[in-house]
């Protein structure tokens, strides 16, 4: 397989008090099914990281407590694909012309904004496996670093960009986010 989509659900969610992917958004659609539905929609392989939901192919971190990177290294060392976009399950504002910008890239990729690189969503390519591992026994844990290690087409997140790269992370989030969507 050339692109898998990965989403990341192995976090703590600890602001938000219960796991984020299992958040209802409307009558019986989650959060995690939302992005399922997106990323579906982009690749016939979609994996989650972290944990398993439903039927889908996963991986489970190799390192625990060591953040979303472990999660990344797992995913690189898979072998599952060659190319993974990957992205977060609390990014329902991501639409597939967001994500379709960043596969269109040739190599990994991420968005940037002046001086801030956004760590998701970003396709990372699995030679880098062994940088992602590198990073992690330097005792490194953000995304964000580890794409400033690796060659990384940083393209320029418009407005527009910026708006779908949000995360729900608290339950004032999530309120907003219904409220604003005309979910139920």
């Amino acid at each position: 397989m050339t692109l898998g989509v990965a989403i990341l659900l192995g976090g703590q969610s600890a602001r938000m008090g219960e796991p984020k992917h299992l958040i209802q958004l409307g009558d019986e659609q989650t959060l995690m099914d939302t992005m399922v539905t997106l990323a579906s929609t982009l690749s016939e392989t979609v994996i989650t990281v972290g944990r398993q939901y439903g039927d889908l192919p996963y991986v489970i971190d190799r390192r625990h407590g060591a953040g979303p990177l472990a999660g990344v290294e797992a995913l690189l060392l898979s072998g599952m694909c060659k190319r993974y976009l990957i992205i977060g399950c609390d990014m329902p504002l991501l639409t597939h012309q967001t994500m379709q910008r960043l596969i269109d890239v040739n190599c990994s990729a991420a968005f940037n904004d002046d001086d801030r690189v956004y760590g998701l969503p970003c396709v990372i390519d699995s030679m880098y496996a062994t940088v992602c591992t590198a990073c992690l026994d330097d005792g490194m844990r953000s995304l964000k670093g580890f794409l400033k290690r690796i060659e990384c087409e940083l393209i320029s997140a418009t407005s527009e960009t910026i708006e779908t790269l949000s995360s729900l992370n608290t339950p004032s989030d999530v309120h907003n986010f219904t409220l604003k969507n005309g979910c139920s």
